[in-house]
């Protein structure tokens, strides 16, 4: 009885620091440490704010010179670093730096509201990446990309062998074969994909 008491008292102080915002202050310090990290000459150059539907700030965008940009969240209910690049920058169009920002709000949002589904292993995981992040201690796995960049003639991206013949390239398809479901039609030289239902 008195561990199980122990366990709920653990859990629901999990849950308080979960819940959490974390400053711009805390975020734009834990930034410019792991941007630092990654690259020693980057130095912060500006900011900009993602923000809700309720015009709440829900992450920021901190960008770096000669180059380097991190996405932070603001919930610590989220994995701190929500995107980065130390060899590119966030620059982008007019309309595409509107519609980005749009999906990686609404991104954000949907990983803030749907947190408390996650198994605790990973919840536990998430506050230790926090408390790595704001210390300046997170490191970061490197990427891995298969095939190997400049393996293949499209420079390691996968290769397809494909032919479509008509009347698949002027018409959409209605009807599929039992057993078969639609994944991707498009026309006019592009792939139609599909992948068969295996039912257990």
């Amino acid at each position: 009885m008195k561990l199980f008491a122990i366990t709920l008292v653990c859990l629901a102080s999990f849950g308080s620091i979960q819940a959490q915002e974390v400053t711009f202050e805390d975020l734009n310090r834990a930034s410019q440490k792991f941007m630092t990290g990654e690259n020693p000459e980057a130095v912060l150059r500006g900011s900009l704010t993602l923000l809700s539907k309720e015009m709440q700030p829900i992450g920021h965008i901190f960008q770096f010179a000669p180059s380097g940009f991190v996405i932070a969240s603001t919930s610590k209910s989220t994995r701190p670093i929500y995107a980065y690049s130390v060899t590119n920058d966030f620059l982008l169009s007019k309309e595409d730096d509107s519609k980005a920002k749009a999906i990686f709000s609404q991104d954000l949002i949907n990983r803030i509201q749907f947190s408390d589904q996650l198994p605790f292993s990973q919840k536990t995981a998430i506050a230790r990446e926090w408390e790595q992040f704001l210390d300046g201690r997170l490191l970061m796995t490197p990427v891995q990309q298969w095939p190997p960049e400049g393996s293949t003639p499209s420079g390691g991206w996968i290769e397809t062998d494909w032919t479509q013949s008509a009347p698949f390239s002027k018409i959409s398809i209605t009807h599929l074969p039992a057993g078969l479901y639609l994944v991707r039609v498009s026309f006019e030289g592009e792939q139609i994909l599909a992948g068969k239902i295996i039912k257990n």
